[in-house]
């Protein structure tokens, strides 16, 4: 009795070490997988946030080249208005052709705007959709996180309940079965302990040091790929706010010389307005001058043509009378070197003519070609109001860009905080797992300790032997017993059956000798009321006789008495029949429904008694199954115990964790559902419950106490 008290002292320590360190295990697993999860959801939001960034950043280095671009080629227009400002004459020439170009160019500029403000609207449209992506999966996350509560929470009170009614009536069915079936619960469950307790002890205790030394493995190398994963992710996220930092200094260069070249523009474009001021300001001092020239020619033109009007006139008057006659010859020679004259006069006036013809048609070119440099310099007005109205469109996307570009600020500080939170959660999830390993290290100690206790109880397990066998042989005297005691169940079983049959045949005997005698006395109660009524009838017959024959004879009289007589009589016997008829039906209608609720008891009660003794019979034949195994198993193993028990003496040292599905120490329950260990059960065997295994390999013994529940 010594032994067995300190075995079970032994083996109820190390189950409460083992339950210890199994809640611990599964408690460091489930951390580990929520520590998983935590790094893969934040390796995800990074990812996330460096792709955005990115994808910002692109987006504004190629709005930034577009503006460049769009600087580079205002640059070139202004230079080319420079050069047709500084040459006049080129410029009247070429004008059609700039315009064109310039009409062109115009095209082109107003098709990367119209590009650009359909950029930044998708822009906005991406940026709102995100946003709204990422309120409706925090919404869907938050509504299924409640619906999922709320589902447990129903379905922990349903469990509950579900218990608490499976509880009592399984507690009642106990509580009747408890006496009939203890015994036999016990002496099967210490034979089947005893002979099976030994040799699994050996074979767990070796599977699980195997499977706890893969795990510890898996467990420190797991943890290697986290720290080195960490790091990397730490470089990785120190070149990204690197790449950020220098991107947006660019940005911010580019947008310093973009201001300085539209500086640079509003400059010259002031120049070009004076030109334009100075221009006018001589085209009309021109004008000016040209009025005047053509008022002049045209008082010269006057003068000449009066004087010609003159010498025509002269000669006139000079071809009516003969010059020959009447000149001397000095007068002829003055009238010819007159005549000469007149001829010079005339050629001259031609040639100052045909120079002034040819003044006023240079005249004329020149008109027009003020008034096509004026519509030029009229659609310049246009193309500077056109020019006005893109500067004011670029710099409204120039503030566009800087709220962009303080937007993007906002996000990196974000990011940065986020960064900041993230590896504050890291180090507390570091500082974690070195209390997790602490905690192993203390677990490690523990099963060392543990080996120690398992060599005492290789020790124990020897002697353990010799007692096996003994209680093999008892087992064989049992089964002995057992069989005889299923011959005796079956006999009984065959004589309730038996009995049960004549039951029912004596039961339909008597029922049918009792319909048999009721419809007998329903007719002898039919023939009675029918003599009644017919008495009835003759004595209302004698009355009325008696009414018509008032006076009559004193035999009449007589015989009137007597039937009077006869009558009381007669009805007093029928009154007494009624009342016997009335309590022998009332007396076998109870004896009839007595017999039948006690011949219903007894048949109820001989089915329970089949059931329970069919029960017994397939309980006994799975018991008496199992033993012949066992025993052809036993004289198999027995050296290949001795051999796993020298394997598990070397190999406990090692140990570095207990899994709990290969538990050594099989856990029982009582018929309530309670936990009891199996050393406890054996030194307890005097409890009121009886007992049953619980363990995988003893899942037969419960099945048909499932299968008649």
């Amino acid at each position: 009795m010594a032994k067995k008290a300190s075995v079970a002292s032994s083996t109820l320590s190390l189950k409460d070490a083992q339950r210890c360190f199994d809640k611990e295990r599964q408690a460091f697993l489930r951390d580990l997988e929520t520590l998983r999860q935590q790094l893969i959801k934040k390796d995800q939001s990074a990812e996330r946030a460096a792709a955005v960034a990115s994808a910002h950043a692109i987006q504004l280095k190629r709005e930034i080249a577009a503006l460049q671009a769009a600087s580079a080629a205002v640059e070139a227009e202004r230079i080319k208005v420079h050069e047709q400002f500084s040459h006049t004459s080129s410029l009247l020439e070429i004008a059609l052709d700039q315009r064109q170009e310039d009409q062109m160019k115009l095209s082109c500029l107003n098709e990367t705007l119209r590009m650009i403000e359909k950029k930044h609207e998708e822009e906005l449209k991406l940026v709102k959709k995100e946003a709204a992506s990422a309120i409706r999966a925090s919404q869907e996350e938050r509504q299924a996180l409640r619906a999922r509560v709320e589902h447990l929470k129903g379905k922990l009170e349903l469990e509950r309940k579900d218990c608490k009614d499976r509880h009592h009536p399984v507690v009642n069915e106990l509580q009747s079965c408890k006496l009939r079936l203890q015994l036999m619960d016990k002496e099967l469950q210490d034979a089947r302990y005893r002979e099976r307790s030994g040799y699994q002890l050996k074979e767990k205790m070796g599977g699980e040091v195997m499977k706890y030394k893969q795990k510890v493995a898996d467990v420190s190398k797991a943890l290697e790929q986290a720290l080195q994963s960490k790091t990397a992710l730490k470089g990785e996220h120190a070149l990204v706010m690197r790449q950020m930092r220098d991107n947006l200094l660019e940005v911010l260069q580019n947008h310093h010389h973009i201001k300085e070249h539209l500086l640079m523009m509003q400059e010259d474009y002031n120049g070009l307005l004076c030109l334009h001021t100075c221009v006018r300001q001589q085209s009309k001092e021109i004008t000016q001058t040209l009025k005047e020239m053509t008022a002049r020619h045209e008082q010269i033109v006057k003068s000449k043509e009066q004087e010609c009007w003159e010498v025509e006139r002269r000669c006139k008057t000079l071809s009516t009378t003969c010059s020959k006659c009447c000149k001397t010859p000095e007068q002829k020679e003055k009238d010819e070197m007159k005549k000469m004259d007149a001829v010079r006069e005339q050629t001259r006036l031609e040639v100052t003519r045909i120079l002034e013809l040819e003044r006023w048609d240079h005249y004329q070119e020149v008109n027009n070609k003020y008034l096509d440099t004026n519509k030029q310099l009229l659609a310049a007005m246009e193309e500077r109001e056109l020019l006005r109205e893109n500067l004011k469109l670029v710099t409204s996307e120039y503030q566009e860009l800087e709220s962009r570009e303080k937007k993007v600020c906002i996000l990196l500080e974000e990011s940065q905080a986020k960064v900041e939170e993230v590896s504050a959660k890291r180090k507390h999830d570091a500082r974690e797992l070195d209390r997790m390993k602490k905690t192993m290290q203390d677990l490690v100690e523990n099963i060392s300790s543990l080996t120690a206790m398992t060599v005492d109880q290789s020790k124990k397990l020897h002697e353990h032997e010799t007692a096996r066998l003994q209680e093999r042989e008892r087992s064989s005297e049992q089964i002995c017993c057992l069989e005889s005691e299923k011959k005796m169940v079956t006999e009984h079983e065959q004589q309730l059956r038996s009995r049960y049959e004549e039951l029912v045949t004596e039961y339909e005997a008597l029922r049918q000798e009792k319909a048999k005698s009721w419809n007998k006395i329903v007719e002898a109660q039919l023939s009675a009321d029918r003599l009644i009524e017919e008495q009835a009838h003759t004595i209302d017959d004698l009355l009325q006789a008696k009414a018509t024959c008032g006076t009559g004879p004193p035999y009449v009289k007589e015989n009137s008495t007597h039937l009077r007589q006869e009558c009381e009589t007669l009805r007093i016997e029928i009154a007494q029949l009624r009342t016997k008829l009335r309590d022998e039906s009332k007396s076998w209608q109870s004896n009839d429904g007595q017999y039948k609720y006690d011949h219903e008891v007894e048949v109820k009660g001989l089915q329970l008694e089949i059931q329970k003794l069919q029960k017994k019979l397939k309980e006994q034949a799975l018991t008496i199954h199992e033993l012949t195994l066992e025993e052809d198993d036993n004289d198999d193993n027995v050296v290949n115990e001795v051999e796993q028990n020298v394997m598990s003496t070397d190999s406990c040292t090692s140990w570095p964790t207990i899994d709990s599905r290969n538990n050594p120490f099989q856990t029982y329950q009582n018929e309530s559902g309670e936990e009891v260990s199996s050393q406890c059960q054996s030194f307890h065997g005097k409890t009121d419950l009886p007992t049953r295994l619980v363990s995988h390999s003893f899942s037969k013994i419960s099945m048909p106490r499932r299968v008649n529940s």
